[in-house]
């Protein structure tokens, strides 16, 4: 089994997550069906983005953060899911599916090709999990007053 680590320093405001649903061994690389748990609503990154950490260290010594291109440091790094990407198959090929949140209705739907369904959050739940897309919680209030057409 292996783990992958990184570090944060500064996050977008819509974030992207692809997943390697890959094992590899010297003579064989499969995919895996490992399921990944991971939150629908409140996402919270703050804790972990080195450059808050940094930023509430210059603050507190007296630093003007806004010249160094640093953000407002005691704003959360929350984050909502709005889409999910999914693969089903296997190394050879495959077929993509994915559920995306009206952010206007908060209706979830599915979509295969050409058919578009509702859904719910549960189902965007799922163990084939290729992609995540997030977006701060902020940016996704801003988006309220938006129209969306699907």
């Amino acid at each position: 089994e292996t783990m992958k680590k990184f570090d944060l320093w500064k996050v977008p405001d819509i974030l992207a997550v692809h997943l390697e649903h890959f094992s590899n061994s010297r003579t064989l690389r499969d995919k895996t069906n490992t399921f990944v748990n991971f939150p629908i609503e409140d996402l919270d990154l703050t804790a972990l983005v080195g450059e808050r950490q940094v930023g509430t260290r210059l603050v507190q010594g007296g630093v003007n953060i806004n010249e160094l291109g640093i953000r407002d440091v005691k704003e959360p790094l929350i984050y909502v899911l709005y889409a999910v990407d999914e693969h089903l198959g296997g190394l050879g090929g495959g077929h993509y599916r994915a559920y995306a949140l009206n952010h206007v209705t908060e209706q979830w739907y599915h979509f295969d090709d050409s058919y578009i369904t509702q859904s719910d959050t549960s189902h965007a739940v799922v163990r084939l999990i290729s992609a995540l897309f997030s977006r701060q919680l902020t940016i996704f209030k801003e988006l309220q007053c938006l129209p969306v057409i699907l």
